[in-house]
Order: C-alpha cells, then structure tokens, then sequence
C-alpha cells in the first residue's frame, strides 16, 4: 500500500472498516484483553478494535491522527454505551505515559507511518509489564496486493528504502531493536464482494489512498490503472459465481 497517506479521513473510511473488521476482532482475542485491562490503540480509525477491546471490558484509549475519523470513533462508543479516551495525534509523535497500557495494538495503521522506528518505539514504551504490543501488517501476496502495488505505479518513489512490513525478519529485528522479542504469524483475511468491479468502485469512490491517487491523476492516467487493478482482482477470485478472495496478513505479537 501506499507509505504515507495526508488524511485518512478522507472519503468513507468506513466502507473499508467494514471489510477490516473481522481483523480487529482476531487481535483483541489474540492480545487476549479481559476486564478492566488498559488498551492503547493506535491508529484506531473509525473504532473497530477500541470497540472490540472494549465490549471485553477493556479500558481503551484511542489514538488517531484524523479528527473526523476520531469523532465517528466516538459516535460508535456512544451508541454502544462505551467510554473510550480520544487522543489525537501520529503514532509516531503520540505523548501518552510510559508503562500505561496492558495491550498495545495496531491494526493496519503504525504500518503507513513514515517512521516506522519512533511509532513502535512509542507502542514498546507505552507497554506496560508483562504486557503485549500487536501490530497487523499486509503481505506483498494476493489480489489486493496486486491492485495495491498497481495503484503505486502513479505515486511518488519513496525517498530511500520503504519498511518492509510483509517481512517477518525486519519486523523482528525491528522490535529487537526496542529490546522486545516479535511472534509473528501469517493469516488471511477473506474479502467477499458481488463482483470485482464493484468492490473496485468502492475503493474509488470511498478508500482514502484510492480516493487520493484518483484526484492526483488525469482520466487518461487513471483509467489504464483502473483496467489493469480489475485484471489483477478478477484474476485472485475463488468464487465463479460471486467474488471471493484472500488477503494475506502478519499478525505480530512482541511480549
């Protein structure tokens, strides 16, 4: 995906929480968060997993650098009777305690900050004894992948090497550095839609980085992109009557 995004907030993140969400889920039960416990999520966009760990009984405080995306954080919580504390900020500038959260977690967001290193080393301080920092990161395999990397083909050439989050040796030795040791596995999230065009439609229309590149390029540079993400898409179905396909996922814990 792309390294850097200016506002997540963009468009209707939501539509791809839905799709997310089942991922959320998976990290609150692996960090194993119980009553009472204090949950740090950074990155927390519209609120699936703060919301999750909360409905456990979790103390959560929510980290994002969006307003908006904050706001509808809260707007779920109070609708499902959740107190969760709003902070706003980067990963990798957030300024909360020192050995203040139990669970530390991102799904699907420190991996977009463009320091890598400061925003894990902000997860890794703010864990406390005996706690767990969990962190989803996307593999470089599989349909979404390929539509991914073909969006890339309009945007910038980062400066100096990108990190390497679909690699299970430079996230360990990421987190080394820190002083933590990474257990990392690799899992699937399947994303199921009536057609590969329309979930391309969704992301146009909906998808920050999507959304992004389309304003950024000329209907004669788009449409090729929008063609050649459909092949890619169409080519990862499983699904002959409808459209089913995988995408492959590092779920890391470091304790």
């Amino acid at each position: 995906m792309i390294a850097v995004m200016e506002d997540w907030g963009d468009g209707d993140y939501g539509r791809t929480a839905e799709l997310l969400a089942p991922v959320a889920e998976r990290v609150v039960e692996a960090c194993g968060v119980s009553e009472g416990q204090r949950v740090l999520d950074v990155g927390c966009g519209n609120g699936n997993a703060a919301l999750a760990a909360a409905r456990r009984g979790g103390r959560v405080t929510a980290v994002d650098p969006s307003p908006r995306l904050l706001a509808e954080t809260g707007r779920r919580a109070r609708r499902q009777g959740a107190e969760i504390e709003l902070i706003e900020s980067a990963a990798e500038a957030m300024e909360v305690p020192a050995s203040s959260a139990d669970v530390v977690m991102s799904v699907f967001a420190v991996i977009f900050s463009p320091e890598p290193r400061e925003a894990v080393g902000r997860m890794v301080r703010a864990r406390a004894a005996g706690g767990v920092v969990a962190i989803t990161s996307w593999r470089e395999e599989g349909a979404m992948a390929a539509a991914a990397a073909i969006l890339r083909r309009a945007m910038p050439a980062p400066d100096g090497p990108p990190p390497r989050w679909d690699d299970p040796d430079w996230i360990a030795a990421l987190f080394a550095e820190h002083g933590t040791r990474a257990e990392i596995t690799e899992e699937e999230l399947p994303v199921a839609a009536t057609s590969a065009g329309d979930l391309l439609a969704d992301l146009e229309a909906n998808h920050p980085a999507w959304r992004a590149v389309r304003r950024a390029t000329s209907a004669e540079e788009w449409d090729p992109l929008s063609a050649d993400m459909l092949l890619a898409l169409e080519a990862g179905n499983r699904d002959p009557d409808a459209f089913l396909i995988g995408s492959p996922y590092l779920l890391t814990l470091a304790r």
